[in-house]
């Protein structure tokens, strides 16, 4: 949705690290030879050795998804790769933050994974790179439709019961919401869709207009960018499942335990570039991204200078990644939730624990950073309100 700085990730981008495990048939010297590769753009650590590694990563799983094996990170010419952008103040952050690069230097060992999780099929993905999402059932996400015609739109999580859906709060000032849709694409009429009863945003979030301005409203947004839609009617099992809701501190708890990737759906744009249609005539793919948590509470740092400051996210409110360009947050995927990949007690699948909402960039377009609210005690308190509300 076009808000300066409000998006979220469009594509997936899974991590190897924690949450995925590693996709069969790679090479075992794959990681070396990326390392290698990235070093004719710069020395380990520098932002420009961040960009070439993070293309190579990119070319090596696109290749291993499409069948081939003989990978070589040497045959583009040093220069010809997504180069490091001296003249973008968000890239450079991002390129020069050393737990991104710590990040890159572990996912060059696997470029392809292996996705598991309840609910969804099995399927290798890239870790960095862009896969579709084509089971109908996989994690409860839904876009949401206006009931005036708008080329802005947004993303949300039944979460809690089959009658709730969560999404962000600057998503209201979209417009009233009629209905939400299930199902891969969004624009396809054979998906299932629930009407709306009513929509209430956090009282703490401003939208423009009226005399806001568009600086104050996007103000308003940190830790308290969550909004209820309440469903007309109890979702279908068999079309989805709710999410449970979080225990407040848990993303915290899995962070410190060395889970730090962040899952992320959502119905949105997969490019900052692609031009922007009228909603349902180009129906938008169910996509989800992977990316590595730099602060699970945006209570970290880098190079003394707290995330605070360097990524505007709410210290202790919200959570804060980085998306791993040239593919990342995207128009169109705000409001949908933010997952951590957790084990279940004897099963071999992985749980996807809702920790979050997709609120906006740390930057102005796709590809950069993400903020995600999260699910503090005050935040669980207001939703387990408004959520009862009708109910």
């Amino acid at each position: 949705m076009k808000i300066p700085k409000v998006a979220a990730t469009a594509v997936l981008i899974a991590s190897a690290l924690t949450s995925l495990a590693c996709a069969q048939s790679q090479p075992d010297d794959i990681g070396k030879r990326i390392r290698d590769a990235a070093t004719l753009s710069g020395p380990p650590g520098s932002p420009e050795y961040s960009a070439a590694l993070r293309q190579k990563i990119y070319e090596a799983g696109t290749a291993l998804r499409n069948g081939s094996n003989e990978y070589d990170p040497n045959r583009t010419v040093p220069g010809k790769d997504k180069p490091y952008d001296s003249n973008n103040a968000s890239a450079q952050k991002i390129d020069r933050d050393q737990r991104y690069s710590i990040w890159l230097e572990s996912t060059a060992d696997h470029p392809l994974a292996s996705l598991n999780i309840g609910g969804c099929s099995a399927m290798n993905i890239r870790v960095i790179g862009g896969e579709s999402v084509t089971d109908p059932r996989c994690l409860a996400e839904v876009s949401l439709i206006y009931s005036s015609p708008t080329q802005d739109f947004c993303s949300g999580v039944l979460a809690g019961d089959q009658h709730t859906v969560l999404t962000a709060a600057h998503c209201l000032c979209l417009g009233t919401i009629e209905y939400v849709v299930f199902g891969p694409k969004m624009g396809d009429v054979r998906n299932y869709r629930a009407a709306v009863a009513r929509q209430k945003g956090h009282d703490g979030v401003k939208c423009p207009g009226n005399g806001v301005t568009q600086a104050d409203s996007s103000a308003s947004l940190a830790g308290r960018d969550i909004a209820v839609v309440n469903l007309a009617i109890d979702v279908p099992k068999e079309v989805a499942q709710a999410v449970q809701l979080p225990a407040d501190g848990f993303a915290q708890q899995q962070f410190s335990s060395g889970n730090k990737d962040i899952l992320v759906v959502g119905f949105g744009f997969t490019s900052s570039s692609a031009d922007r249609p009228i909603l349902l005539q180009d129906p938008k793919q169910k996509t989800l991204a992977v990316s590595p948590i730099l602060s699970p509470d945006c209570s970290g740092s880098n190079d003394g200078k707290p995330d605070a400051e360097l990524y505007g996210c709410a210290s202790g409110r919200e959570i804060l990644t980085v998306d791993p360009r040239p593919v990342g947050p995207c128009f169109g995927d705000s409001g949908g939730g933010g997952y951590m990949l957790v084990d279940q007690q004897g099963a071999s699948q992985k749980r996807a624990a809702l920790v979050g909402i997709t609120s906006r960039s740390t930057g102005s377009g796709c590809g950069e950073g993400a903020i995600y609210t999260s699910f503090t005690s005050e935040i669980l308190s207001w939703v387990k309100s408004a959520a009862a509300a009708d109910h």
